[in-house]
């Protein structure tokens, strides 16, 4: 499996290739009166180190970069350069129901960090699981602070595979019943997974875009003939099978290609002919009377990007090498 510093490294090449341009954006308003105090003092002393950015340099300089919740409107990404040794921080500001959010993101290792920039006594501090990051297992703490304006309230969590902080947060003058963690919720999407190299040491992961990409597949391959697929993915190379396989390594597989075994079964359409459900066995498929499937085929694939979005390698798809 691969070391996190080796990604690490991988994505700060990433960051240094996306950053470009030296105009600073104005930060966002403070929400207090002692934060106006302090922001204006910082500016006397020191330029202001945000930038606009764009959703594009976003994902291209952090990898499983947050979208922005469907409904969000007034959109703005700025992005701070050289934040952390491994990327840039970047913000997204929303406006959602009524409300301003902010939203960040940043490479920060082995460690977790605190980059919402809010130092406030909480009144409340709760740990939470994320639906949809990290497959539902994503976790996190949700904090709420209440003062003579209003209330805060801010989530935090942490990406360990790849050693990403986050946080999302959002003042209001009322925010009781409000739940903060069903926003940051909808701010994942499966897009950005697509192209980070990481599948090889995300077997879960790897076996749900390998499912994804093979039931299409096979539909196509076999055409009208077949209603549907079960499919078990049985084995998914890692990195040091890649690299010393002598099968796999003829392939020179890409970074992002992943290499797999697969068992999977036909459920013929209704009332297919012999002569359909023969196309079905070939070349290793054997029909199953009893459950009415064709069982017992066996193959090897690699999975790889194509347009953006991960596909399976046709030349590549057989009984073995």
């Amino acid at each position: 499996m691969k070391k996190r510093n080796l990604i690490i490294t991988a994505l700060l090449t990433m960051a240094v290739m996306a950053g470009c341009g030296d105009t600073k954006a104005p930060e966002a308003a403070p929400e207090t009166e002692e934060a106006a105090v302090t922001e204006e003092t910082a500016e006397v002393g020191m330029a202001n180190p945000w930038r606009d950015s764009t959703e594009e340099e976003a994902r291209a300089a952090i990898p499983r970069m947050f979208k922005a919740p469907e409904g969000a409107k007034d959109l703005r990404w700025t992005m701070m350069d050289d934040a952390s040794e491994y990327s840039p921080m970047v913000d997204l500001q929303f406006v959602l129901d009524g409300m301003t959010f902010d939203a960040r993101a940043m490479v920060t290792g082995d460690d977790y960090e605190d980059i919402s920039g809010l130092y406030y006594e909480w009144a409340a501090e709760n740990d939470v699981t994320l639906a949809n990051w990290a497959g539902g297992e994503m976790q996190g703490k949700t904090f709420r602070n209440i003062n003579e304006s209003g209330m805060i309230d801010l989530i935090t969590w942490y990406d360990v595979e790849i050693g990403i902080s986050y946080c999302l947060s959002v003042a209001d003058t009322d925010l009781e019943g409000f739940d903060i963690q069903a926003v940051a919720e909808q701010m994942y999407t499966r897009e950005t997974e697509v192209g980070l190299g990481l599948l090889r040491d995300n077997e879960d992961m790897a076996k749900e875009e390998i499912e994804n990409a093979l039931r299409p597949y096979l539909a196509e391959a076999y055409g009208e003939n077949a209603a549907d697929f079960n499919i078990e993915v049985t084995k998914v190379y890692d990195d040091e099978e890649t690299n010393t396989e002598e099968f796999l390594t003829s392939l020179g597989l890409a970074d992002e290609d992943v290499a797999f075994e697969v068992s999977y079964e036909i459920k013929p359409k209704e009332g297919i002919d012999e002569d359909g459900l023969m196309l079905l066995t070939v070349p290793d498929g054997v029909y199953d009377e009893a459950s009415g499937l064709v069982k017992e085929i066996h193959r090897v694939g690699v999975l790889t990007l194509k347009d953006g979005s991960y596909a399976i390698k046709s030349e590549n798809f057989g009984t073995g090498w």
